[in-house]
């Protein structure tokens, strides 16, 4: 259990997925079908920290979702974007007319935590579930796009003029 005794923390859920989903598939299954390193599902299965971007992609890849009060697809494994979700934080924080103390305060963590996430410092698990919180935002809505997903506008090589 979590420090508070009544809740599992989010690195406890993972674990407890991992361990059922280590029934079906082998670590290095795990690992590779998330895309991170044996050593990180490893550490991860036994309910040891691992890295934000590790940790969200481990939940995508097991269906878990890790912040349930706000519903969002499924989706695949990626890398969290630090930087979209600072500018969120800031866009947020300034739409509630909040302080970094009193959206500090919403959140229950410390002002320099505010700072930092709105820095796009990485942040812990815990951190980035309260931060998305706040934002109302899932933190897969943060995954970078592959660089396939991502639409290009092309331009003919003759330009298009409207009629006069």
């Amino acid at each position: 259990m979590s420090k508070s005794g009544d809740t599992p923390s989010p690195r406890e859920d993972l674990a407890v997925a991992l361990d059922v989903a280590e029934n079906v598939w082998t670590r290095a299954r795990i690992a590779a079908l998330s895309g991170v390193s044996p050593r990180q599902a490893a550490n991860a299965i036994m309910g040891r920290p691992v890295a934000t971007v590790a940790h969200l992609r481990l939940c995508a890849a097991l269906g878990l979702d890790p912040l349930p009060q706000f519903p969002h697809a499924q989706v695949a494994p990626a890398d969290f974007d630090f930087v979209v979700f600072a500018l969120a934080m800031r866009m947020a924080r300034a739409l509630k007319k909040h302080t970094e103390r009193e959206a500090a305060a919403v959140m229950k963590v410390s002002p320099s935590t505010v700072c930092r996430i709105e820095n796009a410092h990485e942040m812990t698990i815990t951190v980035v579930l309260k931060a998305c919180a706040y934002v109302q935002m899932h933190p897969f809505a943060y995954f970078k796009p592959a660089p396939g997903d991502v639409p290009r506008e092309t331009f003919s090589a003759e330009p298009v003029l409207a009629p006069a």
